[in-house]
């Protein structure tokens, strides 16, 4: 059974630009140079997406390359997010478009290396552009090479943090429908057992009732060898447990004689005497 990605069934919240955005705002100068970065890069937006989108489409992973409307489309997404996280550095919107963009790319099954190694090449583009234009001016390249850096580092961090969060959403959504298996095969464990213990009762109860049932049918008399006395005739008794047409046999009684029903040398009351 294929395991469904959480990210499709739920929104995972966005990594917060203001908990990311301060660690790499080392001068207090990184969103006015993002600013003025966007300046120089205003109106190559689409070529700096185009970069990135060409990259992507000779990635040797990539068996289905992007093209036609749906390629335009992206271009125009990527050109917008190139936009943003220049002109706003510290802004939300730039932090939620790379959660996006590792959204999809997870859900497509790329890696997060892959998508970094596109974003390079559009970042190589965009210093190109900064180069040109600060041409003779080393120190302003220098800082402004230097932010486009930082805010590449910065974008990699939020999207390395939230393809993180999206393991953790998976972990614990497998963790909780493992927890609920478990659950079901326990309740139908005692289930099982419960009822294997009420076939053993019931089993138990018709052995316990069928034992009574055959006591019952059995007689009362009960056949043992009688003694014959030393002398005089074979004791003769009807026994009450028997029909009076049957003449006790010699060798049936009811019960055992007690003692207090013998007489001397244990002879029965009504024996003939013995002859002297």
């Amino acid at each position: 059974m294929v395991k469904e990605n959480p990210i499709h069934k739920q929104q995972i919240e966005p990594v917060l630009m203001a908990d990311r955005f301060p660690t790499y705002d080392l001068d207090g100068r990184l969103a006015a140079d993002g600013a003025e970065v966007h300046m120089i890069l205003s109106g190559l937006e689409t070529q700096l997406a185009t970069a990135y989108w060409d990259a992507f489409n000779a990635l040797p992973i990539v068996t289905r390359k992007i093209e036609g409307d749906l390629l335009e489309s992206y271009i125009r997404g990527s050109a917008r997010h190139m936009q943003t996280k220049y002109a706003d550095a510290g802004g939300q919107e730039a932090a939620t478009i790379a959660c996006q963009n590792t959204h999809m790319a997870l859900r497509v099954g790329l890696p997060i290396a892959t998508v970094l190694s596109c974003i390079g090449e559009s970042h190589k583009l965009a210093i190109h552009y900064v180069i040109e234009a600060c041409a003779g001016d080393t120190a302003r390249q220098t800082r402004l090479t230097a932010a486009i850096n930082r805010l590449a580092l910065l974008e990699m961090d939020i999207m390395l943090a939230y393809a993180e969060k999206l393991d953790r959403a998976a972990i614990s959504q497998e963790r909780q429908a493992l927890a609920s298996d478990f659950d079901r095969s326990i309740a139908s464990l005692v289930q099982d057992s419960d009822g294997v213990r009420q076939q053993l009762a019931k089993q138990a109860t018709s052995a316990d009732h069928a034992a009574r049932g055959m006591i019952a049918e059995t007689p009362s008399c009960r056949t043992i060898p009688w003694a014959r006395p030393s002398t005089g005739p074979i004791i003769s008794k009807t026994c009450s447990a028997w029909s009076s047409s049957r003449r006790w046999s010699g060798r049936t009684a009811c019960c055992s004689p007690s003692p207090a029903g013998l007489g001397r040398a244990g002879r029965s009351p009504h024996s003939s005497p013995s002859p002297r």
